[in-house]
């Protein structure tokens, strides 16, 4: 009887070690060389069914995470003609016994430190990307639903934070962009990724955080709701002390209900609101801002790169907008700047008033001071056009503004004493020649 024992005994360890070493060695050749083409078909039938489109090029078993997808494709539609992203990885978290009895059994998928590469133009996968790094989620797939229990990553010095939760992914169709959309998105977006890469945390990262929720079967009823936080910035030679803004998407009204930053000079405070299916906005702002170094630092315009202020001032817009059959808007604002600098010459202050709705304007309490005297005037148009300006400066300061013979003829004067000026003109528009 010992003798049989030991025969079983050794028989069973034998066959124990063979079972390891062929655990091992198909386990080696599943985390290197992948599942076969059939599993993989079966896995992206299951992301079908959960309305996501996907393909990857190989499927592996990694001891310690689990079911690993690897180099994933995310498309936008079964025809798969529009790239959205690309994952470096993603661990499927199965249920094993909803495998076997043949229902849904993608319960999760998780990401640690996935990197996501995304096409700004989806037509041209080849083209500018967008990289996103760090990326960190896990998102559940509970039955008709997408819920992104947490996902945070950053895209250079910005911190991203996404959840929410999305019912009926399936149903998702997403709209064909209208001619010539695509190439103003893909300008913006390589604009703002040109802003992002010149961008400079001092201390705290920048937070972007984000909270999606709805029905993808009712896309009118999506809401998203969107926070930035952003303690000290830098962008080339701008800096900014504070950045905060909320801003919200919902019954497809879009709102910022807060935009305020703070820099050397004062404070901006916004609130604007942009109504979709009426095509109508309004905008409210005041600001303080050095907006001259704030226009060049993102890029905005070279219109005011030789004006400098050396003080506080405030500027407020107020504007609405119809953008329909018809379009119409008003705009309105106020300026008044302590001393400036336009074009090397100093300027003790400025102060003015303008409106314009497309057709008519007004420009009034024009005053422009200098050590020389002040300009101060108005103008309107509104059907005839019509204009009054008084000056006490010295006109030798207008050369910088002035060219051809008008700058040759103010060259030729010197004045001992400034004059006073009073112009008024009138005509069927402001072109000199109607005048």
């Amino acid at each position: 009887m010992s003798r049989w024992r030991k025969y079983l005994t050794g028989l069973a360890v034998a066959l124990a070690l063979a079972i390891l070493a062929g655990t091992v060695i198909g386990g080696r050749y599943v985390y290197y060389k992948g599942f076969t083409k059939k599993w993989r078909r079966f896995v992206i039938a299951e992301f079908q069914r959960r309305g996501v489109e996907v393909d990857f090029d190989r499927l592996t078993l990694d001891p310690f995470q689990g079911l690993q997808a690897r180099r994933v494709k995310i498309f936008d539609g079964s025809e798969r003609a529009v790239l959205l992203a690309k994952v470096d990885q993603l661990v499927l978290d199965i249920n094993y016994a909803d495998l076997i009895r043949g229902k849904p059994f993608l319960g999760a998928v998780d990401l640690t430190n996935a990197s996501l590469s995304i096409p700004l133009d989806p037509a041209q996968p080849r083209g500018q990307k967008a990289r996103i790094e760090n990326l960190n989620a896990r998102i559940l797939f509970p039955p008709g639903q997408v819920y992104i229990s947490h996902a945070s990553a950053s895209i250079f010095q910005l911190d991203l934070v996404l959840r929410g939760r999305l019912l009926n992914p399936e149903a998702f169709r997403p709209e064909p962009a209208p001619p010539g959309a695509t190439e103003a998105r893909t300008a913006l977006l390589r604009r703002l990724l040109d802003t992002l890469e010149k961008i400079e945390a001092r201390g705290q990262r920048p937070r972007l955080s984000f909270e999606v929720t709805g029905d993808l079967a009712k896309p009118a009823e999506l809401a998203v709701e969107a926070t930035l936080d952003a303690p000290l910035l830098e962008i080339r030679d701008y800096r900014l002390e504070s950045v905060h803004a909320t801003a919200a998407y919902a019954r497809q009204r879009i709102t910022v209900s807060r935009l305020s930053a703070v820099d050397r000079l004062g404070r901006l405070d916004l609130r604007a609101s942009y109504d979709v299916p009426a095509k109508n906005g309004e905008l409210e702002l005041r600001s303080g801002l050095d907006f001259p170094r704030l226009a060049a630092a993102f890029r905005l315009t070279r219109a005011l790169d030789d004006l400098e202020l050396n003080g506080p001032g405030e500027v407020r817009l107020s504007a609405s907008a119809q953008f329909g059959d018809t379009p119409r808007f008003l705009l309105s604002s106020g300026v008044q700047l302590g001393a400036v600098r336009w074009h090397d010459i100093d300027f003790e202050s400025f102060a003015t008033d303008a409106a314009w709705d497309g057709h008519r304007w007004y420009l009034r309490g024009f005053r422009l001071r200098h050590k020389t005297g002040e300009i101060a005037g108005s103008a309107l148009q509104d059907g005839r056009f019509s204009a009054r300006l008084e000056s006490s400066v010295d006109p030798t300061i207008a050369l910088p503004f002035a060219t051809g013979k008008t700058r040759e003829f103010i060259g030729q004067w010197k004045f001992i004493r400034t004059p006073d000026v009073l112009l008024h003109a009138a005509g069927p528009d402001p072109d000199p020649a109607n005048l």
